[in-house]
Protein backbone atom coordinates (compact mmCIF):
# COMPACT_ATOMS: atom_id res chain seq x y z
CA UNK A 1 0.00 0.00 0.00
CA UNK A 2 2.58 2.56 1.05
CA UNK A 3 5.09 1.70 -2.35
CA UNK A 4 1.59 2.42 -4.00
CA UNK A 5 0.98 5.53 -2.55
CA UNK A 6 4.30 7.16 -3.14
CA UNK A 7 3.43 6.26 -7.11
CA UNK A 8 0.21 7.97 -6.44
CA UNK A 9 1.87 11.12 -5.41
CA UNK A 10 5.36 11.72 -6.77
CA UNK A 11 8.68 12.07 -5.12
CA UNK A 12 7.47 15.38 -3.90
CA UNK A 13 4.41 14.76 -3.14
CA UNK A 14 4.96 12.02 -0.79
CA UNK A 15 7.71 14.50 0.52
CA UNK A 16 4.49 17.12 1.37
CA UNK A 17 2.67 13.84 2.67
CA UNK A 18 5.41 13.15 5.15
CA UNK A 19 6.20 16.77 5.71
CA UNK A 20 2.30 16.72 7.57
CA UNK A 21 3.18 13.61 9.76
CA UNK A 22 5.88 15.49 11.59
CA UNK A 23 2.84 17.52 13.29
CA UNK A 24 1.05 15.38 15.60
CA UNK A 25 -2.07 16.02 14.18
CA UNK A 26 -3.88 16.86 10.46
CA UNK A 27 -4.46 19.92 10.18
CA UNK A 28 -5.71 21.74 6.45
CA UNK A 29 -4.29 24.88 7.21
CA UNK A 30 -0.79 23.17 8.44
CA UNK A 31 -1.06 21.18 4.78
CA UNK A 32 -1.19 24.31 3.15
CA UNK A 33 1.41 25.98 4.62
CA UNK A 34 3.76 23.60 4.74
CA UNK A 35 3.07 23.24 1.29
CA UNK A 36 3.84 26.81 0.64
CA UNK A 37 7.05 26.56 2.63
CA UNK A 38 9.07 23.61 1.78
CA UNK A 39 11.10 23.66 -1.59
CA UNK A 40 12.09 21.55 -3.78
CA UNK A 41 15.85 21.55 -5.16
CA UNK A 42 14.80 23.60 -7.94
CA UNK A 43 14.00 26.49 -5.35
CA UNK A 44 9.69 26.59 -6.53
CA UNK A 45 7.06 25.16 -3.40
CA UNK A 46 5.61 21.76 -2.66
CA UNK A 47 2.16 23.52 -3.83
CA UNK A 48 3.84 24.92 -7.20
CA UNK A 49 4.61 21.48 -8.64
CA UNK A 50 2.50 18.94 -6.74
CA UNK A 51 -1.04 18.06 -6.92
CA UNK A 52 -3.27 19.19 -4.60
CA UNK A 53 -6.36 18.00 -5.35
CA UNK A 54 -4.21 14.78 -5.24
CA UNK A 55 -3.24 15.11 -1.86
CA UNK A 56 -6.95 16.35 -0.62
CA UNK A 57 -8.09 13.08 -2.09
CA UNK A 58 -6.33 10.61 0.41
CA UNK A 59 -8.31 9.47 2.87
CA UNK A 60 -6.50 10.56 6.02
CA UNK A 61 -6.69 14.05 4.68
CA UNK A 62 -10.07 13.62 4.09
CA UNK A 63 -11.24 12.64 7.60
CA UNK A 64 -7.92 14.69 9.40
CA UNK A 65 -6.99 11.73 11.09
CA UNK A 66 -3.63 9.83 10.78
CA UNK A 67 -2.69 6.51 12.29
CA UNK A 68 1.02 6.81 14.46
CA UNK A 69 1.52 3.67 12.56
CA UNK A 70 1.81 5.85 9.36
CA UNK A 71 3.23 8.79 10.91
CA UNK A 72 6.14 6.74 12.12
CA UNK A 73 6.85 5.17 8.64
CA UNK A 74 6.48 8.16 6.86
CA UNK A 75 8.69 10.47 9.40
CA UNK A 76 11.15 7.30 8.69
CA UNK A 77 11.49 8.47 4.85
CA UNK A 78 12.66 12.25 5.52
CA UNK A 79 15.95 13.05 5.58
CA UNK A 80 17.24 14.48 9.25
CA UNK A 81 18.30 17.86 7.13
CA UNK A 82 14.27 17.78 5.66
CA UNK A 83 12.87 16.28 9.29
CA UNK A 84 14.59 19.65 10.78
CA UNK A 85 13.33 22.20 8.06
CA UNK A 86 10.01 21.26 8.59
CA UNK A 87 10.19 21.11 12.50
CA UNK A 88 12.01 24.51 11.88
CA UNK A 89 8.91 25.76 9.94
CA UNK A 90 6.33 24.73 12.06
CA UNK A 91 7.49 26.05 15.48
CA UNK A 92 7.99 29.62 13.67
CA UNK A 93 4.20 28.61 12.40
CA UNK A 94 3.19 27.64 16.70
CA UNK A 95 3.50 30.55 17.99
CA UNK A 96 1.20 31.03 20.19
CA UNK A 97 -1.42 29.08 22.30
CA UNK A 98 -4.70 30.92 23.35
CA UNK A 99 -7.83 30.05 25.22
CA UNK A 100 -10.90 30.77 23.02
CA UNK A 101 -8.79 31.07 20.03
CA UNK A 102 -10.78 31.42 16.55
CA UNK A 103 -8.04 29.56 14.84
CA UNK A 104 -8.80 25.82 14.10
CA UNK A 105 -5.39 24.27 14.95
CA UNK A 106 -5.33 22.49 17.98
CA UNK A 107 -4.12 20.24 19.98
CA UNK A 108 -5.89 17.63 22.02
CA UNK A 109 -3.60 16.86 25.12
CA UNK A 110 -3.97 13.63 26.22
CA UNK A 111 -5.45 11.87 29.19
CA UNK A 112 -3.53 9.30 30.87
CA UNK A 113 -2.13 6.15 29.84
CA UNK A 114 -4.02 3.97 31.83
CA UNK A 115 -7.48 6.07 31.40
CA UNK A 116 -7.08 5.87 27.62
CA UNK A 117 -6.61 1.99 27.81
CA UNK A 118 -9.95 1.56 30.11
CA UNK A 119 -11.89 3.09 27.78
CA UNK A 120 -10.90 1.15 24.88
CA UNK A 121 -11.74 -2.30 26.46
CA UNK A 122 -13.80 -3.76 23.66
CA UNK A 123 -12.98 -7.06 24.52
CA UNK A 124 -12.44 -8.30 20.33
CA UNK A 125 -10.36 -5.28 20.14
CA UNK A 126 -8.46 -6.04 23.20
CA UNK A 127 -7.65 -9.61 22.30
CA UNK A 128 -6.53 -8.58 18.42
CA UNK A 129 -3.76 -6.07 19.80
CA UNK A 130 -2.45 -8.29 22.45
CA UNK A 131 -1.38 -10.51 19.31
CA UNK A 132 -0.71 -7.90 16.79
CA UNK A 133 3.08 -7.05 16.50
CA UNK A 134 4.17 -4.19 18.41
CA UNK A 135 4.11 -1.97 14.65
CA UNK A 136 0.46 -2.90 13.86
CA UNK A 137 -2.11 -0.51 13.87
CA UNK A 138 -3.83 -2.90 15.80
CA UNK A 139 -1.22 -1.81 18.71
CA UNK A 140 -1.78 1.54 18.88
CA UNK A 141 -4.00 2.87 21.18
CA UNK A 142 -4.74 5.48 18.49
CA UNK A 143 -6.12 3.42 15.96
CA UNK A 144 -7.98 1.27 18.66
CA UNK A 145 -9.55 4.98 19.37
CA UNK A 146 -10.22 5.33 16.24
CA UNK A 147 -12.19 1.92 15.71
CA UNK A 148 -13.99 2.69 19.01
CA UNK A 149 -15.13 6.19 17.70
CA UNK A 150 -13.28 8.50 20.16
CA UNK A 151 -11.36 11.15 19.78
CA UNK A 152 -8.02 10.14 21.25
CA UNK A 153 -5.27 11.70 18.77
CA UNK A 154 -3.11 13.47 21.29
CA UNK A 155 0.27 15.61 21.75
CA UNK A 156 3.24 13.98 23.62
CA UNK A 157 5.40 15.90 25.40
CA UNK A 158 8.77 15.65 26.85
CA UNK A 159 9.82 15.35 30.66
CA UNK A 160 11.45 18.46 29.95
CA UNK A 161 8.73 20.13 28.83
CA UNK A 162 6.45 18.47 31.70
CA UNK A 163 8.72 19.48 34.16
CA UNK A 164 8.91 23.04 33.21
CA UNK A 165 5.33 23.70 32.88
CA UNK A 166 4.80 22.65 36.46
CA UNK A 167 7.15 24.94 38.03
CA UNK A 168 5.03 27.66 36.26
CA UNK A 169 1.90 29.32 38.78
CA UNK A 170 0.74 32.56 36.49
CA UNK A 171 -0.77 32.43 33.05
CA UNK A 172 1.42 35.05 31.79
CA UNK A 173 4.98 32.29 31.97
CA UNK A 174 3.87 29.50 29.45
CA UNK A 175 4.52 31.94 26.42
CA UNK A 176 7.68 32.28 27.82
CA UNK A 177 8.29 28.20 28.34
CA UNK A 178 6.65 27.57 24.65
CA UNK A 179 9.09 30.10 22.77
CA UNK A 180 11.78 28.21 24.86
CA UNK A 181 11.16 24.76 24.28
CA UNK A 182 8.85 24.76 21.63
CA UNK A 183 5.72 22.29 21.36
CA UNK A 184 6.96 19.69 18.76
CA UNK A 185 10.25 18.62 20.42
CA UNK A 186 8.99 15.08 21.03
CA UNK A 187 6.28 14.15 18.92
CA UNK A 188 5.77 10.70 19.75
CA UNK A 189 7.71 9.26 16.86
CA UNK A 190 9.97 7.05 18.79
CA UNK A 191 6.78 4.88 20.36
CA UNK A 192 4.13 4.68 18.13
CA UNK A 193 2.43 1.44 19.51
CA UNK A 194 2.01 3.26 23.26
CA UNK A 195 -0.61 -0.23 23.81
CA UNK A 196 2.46 -2.21 24.15
CA UNK A 197 5.29 0.23 25.20
CA UNK A 198 5.50 1.29 29.47
CA UNK A 199 8.40 2.63 29.07
CA UNK A 200 8.81 5.73 26.89
CA UNK A 201 10.76 8.58 28.15
CA UNK A 202 8.22 10.99 27.30
CA UNK A 203 5.13 10.47 29.07
CA UNK A 204 1.64 11.98 28.62
CA UNK A 205 0.09 14.62 30.43
CA UNK A 206 -3.59 14.80 31.42
CA UNK A 207 -5.63 17.23 30.06
CA UNK A 208 -7.15 18.46 33.02
CA UNK A 209 -3.50 18.99 35.10
CA UNK A 210 -1.85 20.84 31.63
CA UNK A 211 -4.98 22.82 31.64
CA UNK A 212 -4.31 23.80 35.78
CA UNK A 213 -1.15 24.39 35.00
CA UNK A 214 -1.63 27.30 31.97
CA UNK A 215 -4.84 28.34 34.32
CA UNK A 216 -6.74 27.59 31.64
CA UNK A 217 -9.59 25.70 33.68
CA UNK A 218 -13.07 25.24 32.03
CA UNK A 219 -11.17 25.99 28.52
CA UNK A 220 -9.28 23.94 25.44
CA UNK A 221 -6.41 23.91 24.95
CA UNK A 222 -5.37 25.86 21.19
CA UNK A 223 -2.17 25.99 19.44
CA UNK A 224 -3.25 29.32 17.22
CA UNK A 225 -1.77 30.60 14.12
CA UNK A 226 -1.36 34.23 14.47
CA UNK A 227 -3.76 34.92 11.08
CA UNK A 228 -3.14 38.24 9.81
CA UNK A 229 1.18 38.21 10.17
CA UNK A 230 3.85 37.03 8.12
CA UNK A 231 6.51 35.67 10.31
CA UNK A 232 10.60 34.91 8.77
CA UNK A 233 11.90 31.92 10.32
CA UNK A 234 15.13 32.92 12.00
CA UNK A 235 17.08 29.74 10.88
CA UNK A 236 16.48 30.21 7.06
CA UNK A 237 15.53 32.67 4.35
CA UNK A 238 11.82 31.41 4.15
CA UNK A 239 9.21 33.89 4.68
CA UNK A 240 6.32 31.75 6.13
CA UNK A 241 2.70 33.01 5.54
CA UNK A 242 0.01 32.39 7.98
CA UNK A 243 -3.29 31.89 6.54
CA UNK A 244 -6.39 33.80 8.36
CA UNK A 245 -8.88 31.72 9.82
CA UNK A 246 -11.83 33.98 9.53
CA UNK A 247 -13.08 37.14 8.35
CA UNK A 248 -11.61 40.05 10.16
CA UNK A 249 -13.86 42.24 12.20
CA UNK A 250 -13.84 45.28 12.25
CA UNK A 251 -13.25 45.12 8.58
CA UNK A 252 -10.55 47.73 6.95
CA UNK A 253 -11.79 51.17 5.50
CA UNK A 254 -10.48 52.43 1.98
CA UNK A 255 -10.83 55.52 -0.15
CA UNK A 256 -10.91 55.80 -3.57
CA UNK A 257 -12.04 58.53 -6.16
CA UNK A 258 -15.33 57.83 -8.66
CA UNK A 259 -15.56 60.01 -11.93
CA UNK A 260 -18.32 60.70 -14.23
CA UNK A 261 -18.91 61.84 -17.94
CA UNK A 262 -20.85 63.24 -20.46
CA UNK A 263 -21.96 61.70 -23.40
CA UNK A 264 -18.63 63.66 -25.09
CA UNK A 265 -16.16 61.49 -22.69
CA UNK A 266 -15.70 64.34 -20.73
CA UNK A 267 -15.06 63.85 -16.90
CA UNK A 268 -18.04 66.21 -15.18
CA UNK A 269 -17.99 65.14 -11.56
CA UNK A 270 -15.56 63.73 -9.21
CA UNK A 271 -15.97 62.40 -5.63
CA UNK A 272 -14.50 60.63 -2.60
CA UNK A 273 -16.35 57.24 -1.76
CA UNK A 274 -14.96 55.12 1.27
CA UNK A 275 -15.81 50.98 1.00
CA UNK A 276 -14.63 48.02 3.42
CA UNK A 277 -12.70 45.25 2.93
CA UNK A 278 -10.72 42.35 3.98
CA UNK A 279 -7.51 40.75 3.07
CA UNK A 280 -6.89 37.25 2.12
CA UNK A 281 -3.48 35.74 2.58
CA UNK A 282 -2.68 33.37 0.13
CA UNK A 283 0.59 32.49 0.29
CA UNK A 284 4.28 33.60 -0.74
CA UNK A 285 3.53 37.38 -0.01
CA UNK A 286 0.30 37.25 -2.30
CA UNK A 287 -3.22 38.48 -0.93
CA UNK A 288 -6.38 39.07 -1.86
CA UNK A 289 -8.55 41.57 -1.52
CA UNK A 290 -12.05 41.22 -1.20
CA UNK A 291 -14.61 44.28 -1.00
CA UNK A 292 -18.26 44.29 0.97
CA UNK A 293 -21.14 44.86 -1.36
CA UNK A 294 -24.16 46.01 0.72
CA UNK A 295 -27.33 44.30 0.23
CA UNK A 296 -29.59 45.54 -2.02
CA UNK A 297 -31.68 46.34 -5.06
CA UNK A 298 -31.80 47.16 -8.69
CA UNK A 299 -33.43 47.08 -12.22
CA UNK A 300 -30.96 44.48 -14.06
CA UNK A 301 -31.06 44.50 -17.89
CA UNK A 302 -31.80 47.45 -20.10
CA UNK A 303 -34.37 49.36 -21.98
CA UNK A 304 -35.43 49.24 -24.97
CA UNK A 305 -34.06 53.16 -25.61
CA UNK A 306 -30.53 51.96 -25.15
CA UNK A 307 -27.81 51.87 -27.89
CA UNK A 308 -27.26 47.98 -28.71
CA UNK A 309 -30.31 46.75 -26.96
CA UNK A 310 -31.20 43.47 -27.79
CA UNK A 311 -33.97 40.13 -26.24
CA UNK A 312 -31.23 39.11 -24.53
CA UNK A 313 -31.54 42.25 -22.18
CA UNK A 314 -34.66 42.15 -21.82
CA UNK A 315 -37.21 42.67 -19.91
CA UNK A 316 -35.73 44.74 -17.23
CA UNK A 317 -36.70 43.18 -13.99
CA UNK A 318 -35.59 43.99 -10.39
CA UNK A 319 -33.54 42.26 -8.46
CA UNK A 320 -33.02 41.91 -4.41
CA UNK A 321 -30.01 40.65 -3.06
CA UNK A 322 -27.85 39.70 -0.23
CA UNK A 323 -24.49 40.92 0.81
CA UNK A 324 -21.44 39.40 -0.34
CA UNK A 325 -17.87 40.06 -1.05
CA UNK A 326 -16.16 40.71 -4.07
CA UNK A 327 -12.79 40.38 -5.46
CA UNK A 328 -11.58 44.64 -5.71
CA UNK A 329 -9.66 43.41 -9.28
CA UNK A 330 -10.02 40.49 -11.43
CA UNK A 331 -7.32 37.68 -10.27
CA UNK A 332 -4.26 38.24 -10.69
CA UNK A 333 -1.48 36.08 -12.23
CA UNK A 334 0.57 36.19 -9.48
CA UNK A 335 -2.86 34.90 -7.07
CA UNK A 336 -3.94 32.15 -10.35
CA UNK A 337 0.13 31.11 -9.70
CA UNK A 338 -0.06 30.61 -6.31
CA UNK A 339 -3.47 28.33 -6.11
CA UNK A 340 -2.72 26.75 -9.07
CA UNK A 341 1.03 26.44 -9.64
CA UNK A 342 0.94 27.44 -13.14
CA UNK A 343 0.24 30.94 -15.39
CA UNK A 344 -1.66 30.02 -18.66
CA UNK A 345 -1.88 33.66 -19.56
CA UNK A 346 -0.77 35.41 -22.76
CA UNK A 347 0.34 38.89 -21.61
CA UNK A 348 2.50 38.52 -18.93
CA UNK A 349 2.85 40.30 -15.54
CA UNK A 350 1.89 39.24 -12.15
CA UNK A 351 -0.70 42.00 -11.90
CA UNK A 352 -2.15 41.56 -15.13
CA UNK A 353 -5.45 39.71 -14.79
CA UNK A 354 -4.70 36.23 -15.89
CA UNK A 355 -6.10 35.26 -18.90
CA UNK A 356 -6.51 32.21 -21.16
CA UNK A 357 -8.47 30.66 -18.63
CA UNK A 358 -11.80 28.45 -19.00
CA UNK A 359 -14.99 28.72 -16.76
CA UNK A 360 -13.95 24.98 -15.46
CA UNK A 361 -10.26 26.68 -14.73
CA UNK A 362 -12.13 29.62 -12.80
CA UNK A 363 -14.07 27.21 -10.96
CA UNK A 364 -11.24 25.22 -10.06
CA UNK A 365 -9.31 28.03 -8.60
CA UNK A 366 -12.59 29.12 -6.59
CA UNK A 367 -12.55 25.46 -5.26
CA UNK A 368 -8.89 25.59 -4.14
CA UNK A 369 -8.86 28.44 -2.69
CA UNK A 370 -11.71 28.04 -0.44
CA UNK A 371 -9.32 24.83 0.66
CA UNK A 372 -6.47 26.99 1.61
CA UNK A 373 -8.24 29.64 3.21
CA UNK A 374 -11.80 28.03 5.05
CA UNK A 375 -13.65 30.42 3.14
CA UNK A 376 -16.20 29.98 0.73
CA UNK A 377 -15.06 31.67 -2.82
CA UNK A 378 -17.08 31.18 -6.07
CA UNK A 379 -17.77 33.17 -9.15
CA UNK A 380 -20.49 35.25 -8.70
CA UNK A 381 -23.89 34.93 -10.70
CA UNK A 382 -24.45 37.04 -13.28
CA UNK A 383 -27.29 39.33 -11.44
CA UNK A 384 -24.38 39.82 -8.74
CA UNK A 385 -21.82 41.22 -11.21
CA UNK A 386 -24.25 43.29 -12.82
CA UNK A 387 -25.39 44.93 -9.32
CA UNK A 388 -21.66 44.82 -8.23
CA UNK A 389 -20.71 46.59 -11.75
CA UNK A 390 -23.67 49.35 -11.82
CA UNK A 391 -22.80 50.16 -7.67
CA UNK A 392 -26.12 52.47 -8.05
CA UNK A 393 -25.92 53.89 -11.34
CA UNK A 394 -28.60 53.05 -14.22
CA UNK A 395 -26.33 54.60 -17.22
CA UNK A 396 -24.47 52.41 -19.89
CA UNK A 397 -21.63 52.48 -17.75
CA UNK A 398 -20.68 53.05 -13.90
CA UNK A 399 -19.24 55.97 -15.77
CA UNK A 400 -22.07 58.02 -17.04
CA UNK A 401 -23.11 57.45 -20.59
CA UNK A 402 -19.85 56.72 -22.36
CA UNK A 403 -16.48 55.30 -21.65
CA UNK A 404 -12.92 56.63 -23.19
CA UNK A 405 -9.64 54.93 -23.12
CA UNK A 406 -8.50 56.95 -20.18
CA UNK A 407 -11.24 55.41 -17.77
CA UNK A 408 -11.43 51.41 -19.42
CA UNK A 409 -8.83 49.36 -21.36
CA UNK A 410 -11.21 47.98 -24.30
CA UNK A 411 -11.06 48.95 -28.82
CA UNK A 412 -11.36 52.63 -28.54
CA UNK A 413 -10.92 52.79 -32.24
CA UNK A 414 -14.51 52.23 -31.80
CA UNK A 415 -17.16 54.80 -30.03
CA UNK A 416 -20.20 54.80 -28.57
CA UNK A 417 -21.84 58.24 -27.94
CA UNK A 418 -19.89 61.41 -29.02
CA UNK A 419 -16.54 60.91 -27.34
CA UNK A 420 -13.09 61.14 -29.63
CA UNK A 421 -11.78 58.21 -31.05
CA UNK A 422 -8.62 56.66 -29.13
CA UNK A 423 -5.60 54.24 -28.45
CA UNK A 424 -6.51 50.42 -28.88
CA UNK A 425 -4.03 49.12 -26.35
CA UNK A 426 -4.57 45.29 -28.09
CA UNK A 427 -3.29 43.77 -24.86
CA UNK A 428 -4.29 43.57 -21.15
CA UNK A 429 -3.35 46.38 -18.26
CA UNK A 430 -1.89 45.73 -14.91
CA UNK A 431 -5.80 45.84 -12.32
CA UNK A 432 -6.22 48.87 -10.84
CA UNK A 433 -5.20 51.51 -13.60
CA UNK A 434 -8.77 52.89 -13.90
CA UNK A 435 -10.50 54.76 -11.85
CA UNK A 436 -12.89 52.32 -9.90
CA UNK A 437 -16.92 52.50 -9.55
CA UNK A 438 -18.61 53.61 -6.21
CA UNK A 439 -17.86 50.08 -5.21
CA UNK A 440 -14.38 50.46 -5.14
CA UNK A 441 -14.35 47.82 -7.48
CA UNK A 442 -11.61 48.19 -10.55
CA UNK A 443 -11.84 47.14 -14.22
CA UNK A 444 -15.39 45.48 -14.05
CA UNK A 445 -15.68 47.71 -17.84
CA UNK A 446 -12.80 46.12 -20.21
CA UNK A 447 -9.58 44.13 -19.29
CA UNK A 448 -10.78 40.95 -19.56
CA UNK A 449 -14.41 39.27 -19.71
CA UNK A 450 -15.26 37.84 -16.44
CA UNK A 451 -17.07 33.88 -16.09
CA UNK A 452 -20.17 34.16 -14.11
CA UNK A 453 -22.06 30.93 -12.84
CA UNK A 454 -24.90 31.40 -14.60
CA UNK A 455 -26.16 29.07 -18.04
CA UNK A 456 -26.98 31.02 -20.95
CA UNK A 457 -30.34 32.09 -21.70
CA UNK A 458 -31.86 34.03 -24.77
CA UNK A 459 -33.49 36.73 -22.45
CA UNK A 460 -34.66 37.40 -18.62
CA UNK A 461 -37.68 35.83 -19.18
CA UNK A 462 -38.52 33.28 -16.13
CA UNK A 463 -35.10 35.19 -14.41
CA UNK A 464 -34.92 34.73 -10.83
CA UNK A 465 -34.97 37.43 -9.16
CA UNK A 466 -33.21 36.82 -5.44
CA UNK A 467 -29.74 37.38 -7.38
CA UNK A 468 -29.02 33.40 -7.43
CA UNK A 469 -27.04 32.06 -10.18
CA UNK A 470 -29.84 30.54 -13.10
CA UNK A 471 -28.79 27.14 -14.17
CA UNK A 472 -30.22 24.87 -17.02
CA UNK A 473 -28.72 21.64 -16.34
CA UNK A 474 -26.93 20.32 -19.41
CA UNK A 475 -26.14 23.72 -20.95
CA UNK A 476 -22.18 23.99 -21.40
CA UNK A 477 -22.26 27.40 -22.19
CA UNK A 478 -21.99 30.21 -19.49
CA UNK A 479 -22.43 33.86 -19.09
CA UNK A 480 -19.26 36.44 -19.39
CA UNK A 481 -19.85 39.77 -18.61
CA UNK A 482 -17.90 43.09 -19.06
CA UNK A 483 -15.98 43.39 -22.22
CA UNK A 484 -12.10 43.59 -22.65
CA UNK A 485 -9.49 44.48 -23.79
CA UNK A 486 -10.12 43.37 -27.53
CA UNK A 487 -14.16 44.63 -27.30
CA UNK A 488 -15.48 47.36 -28.67
CA UNK A 489 -17.31 49.84 -26.17
CA UNK A 490 -21.33 48.81 -26.62
CA UNK A 491 -19.69 45.01 -25.77
CA UNK A 492 -18.72 46.63 -21.87
CA UNK A 493 -21.39 47.90 -21.26
CA UNK A 494 -22.97 46.90 -17.45
CA UNK A 495 -25.73 45.47 -18.96
CA UNK A 496 -24.10 43.31 -21.51
CA UNK A 497 -24.23 39.85 -21.78
CA UNK A 498 -22.27 37.38 -23.60
CA UNK A 499 -21.32 33.03 -23.76
CA UNK A 500 -19.17 31.24 -24.33
CA UNK A 501 -18.78 27.05 -23.97
CA UNK A 502 -17.20 26.72 -20.47
CA UNK A 503 -14.09 24.87 -21.63
CA UNK A 504 -13.56 27.67 -23.82
CA UNK A 505 -10.16 29.94 -23.38
CA UNK A 506 -9.16 33.14 -24.95
CA UNK A 507 -6.91 35.67 -23.90
CA UNK A 508 -9.57 37.90 -23.40
CA UNK A 509 -11.32 35.58 -20.71
CA UNK A 510 -10.22 35.79 -17.10
CA UNK A 511 -12.36 36.17 -14.02
CA UNK A 512 -12.93 37.70 -10.54
CA UNK A 513 -14.31 35.94 -7.41
CA UNK A 514 -17.00 36.49 -4.96
CA UNK A 515 -16.89 34.97 -1.26
CA UNK A 516 -19.60 34.00 0.97
CA UNK A 517 -20.60 32.04 3.66
CA UNK A 518 -18.60 34.08 6.48
CA UNK A 519 -21.24 36.29 8.08
CA UNK A 520 -21.43 38.40 5.35
CA UNK A 521 -24.51 39.71 6.35
CA UNK A 522 -23.77 40.04 9.73
CA UNK A 523 -20.87 42.93 8.43
CA UNK A 524 -22.90 44.49 6.39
Amino acid sequence: MLDSLEKYLGKDGFYWLSACAVFPELHWNITIYLGNVLKIESGASLIEVCSLTDLARLPWLRYGYMPDWLRVYLITTLSSEQEQIIRTALQGLLITAIQGSVSKLQLEVAREYRRVLLNLANPILDLLSKKAAINNQLGDYIFLGFMKGKSVLAMKVSDEFSRSLQKQKKYAWWRKVLRKLGIVVKPAIQEPSFAKSGNSSSRLISRRKFLQWFGLVGGGFAISVLADKITKNTNSNTHISILPNSVPTPLKSFEFEIVRVNTQGSITDRAKRDGKFFTEYVGNGVTLEMVAIKSGSFIMGSSAGNSGQNQSKIPQHSVTLAGFFMGKYEVTQAQYQTVMGSNPANFKGETRPVEQVSLNDAVEFCQKLSQMTGHNYRLPSEAEWEYACRAGTTTPFYFGETITADLVNYDAAYTYAFEPKSQYRQQTTPVGSFPPNAFGLYDMHGNVWEWCQDTWHDSYQGALDNGSAWFDHGNPYRLLRGGSWYSSPDYCRSAYRDFSNRDFRSDYFGFRVVCDGVSASALL
